[in-house]
């Protein structure tokens, strides 16, 4: 049950890795409830698509609770409506189908980008270290617009191996490049754009800046700003009181320079993407190690040489890039994981060439991970159906902990008829995988009471009649949520006398905050109906005293 050596991976290998990917990104996807705040937003936006309420205009100006949506580009809710299309209405499954496929697909062209630059046991390592990075995976499971910005940066990179390779028409290559930074830019904005940037720092290292205009002939930019240009403006021309350009405007310029939201200190990201690239933030120390390795060796092999260089730049840009921003969060350096992952491929793949067995200390650690998961698998058993501490509503499954300890015991049956080094550090990666397939098909769905809107929905639904609207106070980012899950008008309401108002004119249910329930009650008399606590914070449902109900 060995594995073949590194480099020599057959094709009955890879597609049982294609398979195993496959079912930790797709099954189960519409398992859990949309969490808040995103996921429920994002799916009421492409909700307004496929209804259809809004005409041909629809199609170009996105909507939320009736009212143009100016926050994001256009181009995942177009494919969630695609995907959504068949059942003729937005589901689970359809909202969060493109971010899913849009992982698998970033996956393979990782993989294929790999083996052109460090061969094709790099190329495998790192696709499975990619497709195994939690964050990376729980993302492509959500619908979140990252993960298909990833799969366009990864595009544009392939793009540029080529054209810095001379190879294929060099007109196709650029076409590539721009279109993909063109669907990056529909994607999530000017952002999409940084490929350039990165292969400006990748040239400058080999002292070939001069090639840089090979990247970036006029009538391409066409292709990688056009389209976004286009829909602003068409978006701009249909919809005249919203301030597209307003918005663009703070969603790229004022969040980099001003922080207007998401403002966090320089260092954000030193903590945060060790963090968010774990389980393999542990691979890091051996990819620092063979990294510097291949470089001193560049005249060995200055084409293996240029990959290692092009990797490094990309991580580097993207990194740099967004500490220098005000505005940062961890999903900010998603796009720069493809190249992190094959960094850390290539120095496994290296280090396993060097070795007929695993180091003592390598094998112990593996030894204690399992026992730890038993451990953590028969403890979950125990509290299985009880209640957590801090949220009521959540009970764990005992499924999941009977499936952790059936996996650290198949996983130690497994580790003792192999013995190759590859197939141990294979052996490993798997068991990540299950144990995460199993995070998100067995555990999360536990966790929808305090995470989905549905709750809050539904309790405010229940005490209305069909044509009533929802009162939401202030918080405005609940509204996709209230409305997808509750399919009524969400009204807005921003002050007391909103409240007034709403309460007179026969409004008789408030979702809001519950630090807000003070500031509510100064608008008229309120009941709480139920608490709820949706991702972060806590919200109430508070029903009108003062209309006799």
């Amino acid at each position: 049950m060995n594995a073949p050596p590194a480099g020599t991976w057959n094709k009955q290998l890879i597609a049982a890795v294609g398979l195993g990917v496959a079912a930790l990104y797709l099954l189960g996807l519409g398992a859990t409830d949309l969490w808040a705040p995103d996921e429920p937003r994002y799916a009421h936006v492409t909700d307004e698509i496929v209804t259809g309420g809004h005409g041909t205009a629809g199609l170009i100006v996105m909507h939320v609770d009736g009212e143009p949506y100016s926050e994001k580009p256009p181009l995942y809710f177009w494919l969630a409506a695609v995907a959504s299309a068949p059942a003729g209405r937005v589901t689970e499954m359809s909202a969060r189908l493109p971010s899913a496929l849009a992982g698998l697909a970033a996956i393979a062209l990782t993989a294929v980008l790999g083996r052109r630059l460090l061969g094709p046991g790099a190329a495998l390592w790192g696709a499975v270290v990619l497709a195994t990075v939690f964050d990376f995976a729980f993302l492509a499971r959500r619908a979140r617009l990252d993960v298909l910005l990833t799969l366009t940066a990864v595009t544009a990179f392939y793009a540029l191996l080529r054209i810095d390779r001379r190879e294929g028409s060099r007109r196709g290559n650029a076409a590539l490049l721009h279109g993909a930074m063109g669907l990056g830019v529909l994607t999530k904005g000017p952002v999409a754009l940084l490929p350039l940037l990165a292969a400006a720092v990748y040239l400058t290292w080999e002292r070939r800046l001069r090639d840089w205009r090979r990247l970036a002939p006029p009538w391409a930019w066409l292709l990688s700003v056009g389209p976004a240009l286009l829909w602003l403006v068409s978006a701009a021309a249909l919809a005249p009181g919203t301030s597209f350009d307003e918005t663009l405007w703070r969603n790229t310029i004022g969040r980099f320079f001003q922080g207007v939201s998401k403002a966090e200190p320089w260092y954000f990201f030193f903590y945060q993407l060790p963090v968010n690239f774990l389980p393999w933030t542990l691979l890091w120390p051996l990819a620092l190690v063979e990294t510097r390795r291949a470089l001193r060796a560049a005249a060995d092999d200055p084409m293996e040489a240029r990959g290692w260089r092009l990797l490094v730049s990309w991580a580097a840009t993207w990194f740099i890039f967004f500490t220098l921003s005000t505005g940062k969060r961890g999903l900010y350096l998603l796009p720069s994981f493809p190249a992190l992952a094959l960094l850390c491929g290539a120095a496994l793949e290296r280090w396993l060439t060097r070795r007929s067995a695993l180091p003592q200390s390598a094998e112990r650690a593996f030894a204690g991970l399992l026992a730890l998961l038993a451990a953590g698998g028969t403890a979950i058993l125990a509290l299985a159906g009880r209640p957590l501490p801090p949220e009521p509503s959540v009970a764990l499954p005992g499924a999941f902990g009977a499936l952790l300890v059936a996996v650290a015991f198949a996983s130690w049956a497994l580790a003792r008829r192999l013995r190759a080094p590859t197939a141990r550090v294979a052996l490993a990666i798997g068991l990540v995988g299950a144990v995460e397939l199993a995070v998100f098909t067995l555990l999360h769905p536990a966790f929808d009471p305090s995470k989905s809107a549905r709750p809050i929905a539904d309790s405010a639904g229940a005490l209305l009649g069909d044509r009533e609207h929802i009162g939401l106070y202030r918080h405005q980012a609940m509204i996709g949520g209230l409305a997808f899950y509750s399919g009524r008008q969400i009204e807005k309401l921003r002050t007391t006398a909103d409240v007034e108002r709403f309460v007179s004119e026969g409004g008789r249910v408030i979702a809001a905050k519950a630090n807000m329930r003070r500031e509510i009650e100064e608008g008229g008399d309120f009941e709480i109906v139920s608490e709820h606590r949706a991702g972060k914070r806590r919200y109430l449902v508070l029903r009108a005293l003062d209309r006799g109900i």
